[in-house]
């Protein structure tokens, strides 16, 4: 990536400057300065980088800000925009990139799972200095001979070693939900995991699309157990389709869609307290990310996410009139 003669060190010095206040107040300070309540000019609503990765990284920007949105969740991880062992030279270079276009980066998506690991340090460290508040973890498997909650109970040491080297850097972790078999997947046990870890060390990513999945008409109740500990929030939407094999399986679709429940989520969500920042996650034809592509498909990918964004402000928007929702349901 072209720095255009922007050394590290001269950008690290800048981007310092830009985070030193809410280094200086803390964590929680740091979070209160990205998410917003009022209203669609304040909330921040970035696109996860993952599908644009087809992209010379030169348009990744361009493109992000031609679809409407301020800022960019980047992918930090293996096969990512920025390799991990990578990260002191090639981040900082990528959110130079990125602000040209007039989007901020204030979150990053990991690999992350070990506080021990030389290179978790390093990476969370770097992101830090760029400006970065929220990184997205890596995910926890459960062994196949060890009973799920105890499983559990038993990775608590090592979200907690997570959540206190997240304080002393001051930046914020987030587990998010995904459909499947790992931990985290029937939410639930997300709640067990961070049962007395404070939310300003580690917290959820919380996608309702993957909570759908595998909750069905039930995660308005799981949503409430692990609510304290959200601080970021992932948007997407699916349907069910039946395959040549005739199993059914879930299928990525545009935002409003499919399945998911967004006004009652919404509502839900608001009347738990401020919007957390937003990553939008585009993984239907032709914005996923296998392949390559030209003109054609980097004007339907910002077709695309241009659509998603405005029905998502139009459901934000709806909501936040509406005041949130004094009950839980649906």
């Amino acid at each position: 990536m072209d720095d255009d003669g922007l050394s590290r060190r001269e950008f690290l010095a800048r981007a310092t400057a830009v985070a030193v206040t809410a280094g200086a107040l803390g964590p929680a300070a740091l979070h209160a300065a990205t998410a917003p309540a009022s209203g669609p000019e304040e909330w921040l609503i970035a696109v996860f980088s993952k599908p644009l990765q087809w992209l010379p990284f030169a348009d990744v920007g361009p493109a992000i800000a031609e679809a409407g949105f301020n800022a960019v969740d980047l992918t930090v991880r293996p096969g990512g925009h920025v390799l991990p062992e990578r990260v002191e030279d090639d981040l900082p270079r990528a959110v130079e990139t990125l602000r040209r276009s007039g989007l901020a980066v204030p979150m990053i998506t990991t690999a992350i799972t070990d506080a021990s690991d030389p290179l978790t340090r390093r990476v969370l460290e770097t992101a830090r200095k760029v400006g970065v508040s929220h990184y997205r973890m890596g995910y926890w498997t459960y062994p196949a001979s060890t009973d799920p909650l105890r499983a559990v109970r038993e990775l608590k040491p090592r979200a907690a070693a997570l959540a206190a080297l997240n304080r002393e850097i001051g930046i914020r972790g987030g587990y998010q939900n995904h459909a499947g078999t790992r931990v985290g997947g029937s939410v639930w046990d997300i709640g067990v995991l961070l049962e007395g870890i404070e939310p300003e060390g580690l917290g959820v990513q919380y996608d309702i699309c993957h909570a759908t999945v595998e909750g069905g008409e039930s995660w308005p109740l799981t949503l409430r157990m692990i609510a304290p500990h959200i601080d970021t929030i992932a948007v997407k939407d699916f349907d069910w389709a039946r395959r040549p094999d005739g199993r059914w399986a879930v299928r990525d679709v545009p935002l409003g869609e499919g399945a998911v429940n967004f006004a009652a989520y919404l509502r839900q969500l608001h009347a738990r307290g401020p919007l957390p920042p937003v990553t939008m996650h585009f993984e239907y034809a032709p914005l996923e990310m296998q392949g390559g592509g030209g003109a054609a498909r980097r004007q339907e990918s910002v077709n695309g996410m241009t659509r998603d964004r405005a029905r998502f402000i139009e459901l934000l928007v709806a909501s936040a009139r509406s005041g949130g929702a004094s009950s839980t349901s649906p």
